[in-house]
């Protein structure tokens, strides 16, 4: 009876055994997969890259980092003018220009929105502090409602 006990333990054992390792091998390879989709090189669009677009409007440079070239491709006319609206129009350089004591020129021609669109307020404008690569300035992030408000102006202009 003891000899019988003991193998069923063994067996049990084993099954632990077997079915820990299926885990480690599923794991594994599951990094792997992820490892591998990582050193996929990843390229910035450049104006060289864009292609010829029959409704002659182009993204602003700061946009484009953020789409492929497929995308832009494909991208509808309309969609464009709000894209170009957001990264162009849909924040003010600080009026009073008060925190700007380093540097002579605001540089709100590099300023990309992207990062801080996330700070917006549905219906309140937001003053943000930029850190430029030589200087510190003041932006303000037009509010939610405003940018939808000139999405839908675009849209009808359309």
């Amino acid at each position: 009876m003891t000899h019988i006990h003991s193998n069923s333990f063994t067996v049990k054992k084993s099954s632990y055994f077997i079915l820990l390792a299926i885990l480690l091998c599923l794991f594994c390879s599951e990094l792997q997969a992820q490892t591998e989709e990582r050193k996929k090189p990843v390229r910035a669009v450049t104006t060289t890259d864009m292609p010829t677009v029959s409704d002659n409007i182009e993204l602003d440079l700061r946009a484009r980092k953020h789409y492929t070239t497929e995308d832009i491709r494909v991208m509808p006319t309309l969609k464009k003018k709000q894209v170009n609206f957001m990264y162009t129009q849909s924040y003010l350089p600080d009026p009073k220009n008060s925190y700007n004591t380093d540097c002579s020129k605001i540089p709100v021609d590099e300023f990309d929105v992207y990062d801080y669109n996330k700070q917006r307020k549905e219906k309140e404008r937001v003053t943000i502090v930029v850190a430029d690569k030589t200087c510190k300035f003041l932006v303000v992030l037009l509010s939610w409602d405003e940018v939808k408000q000139q999405n839908k102006k675009i849209e009808s202009e359309q």
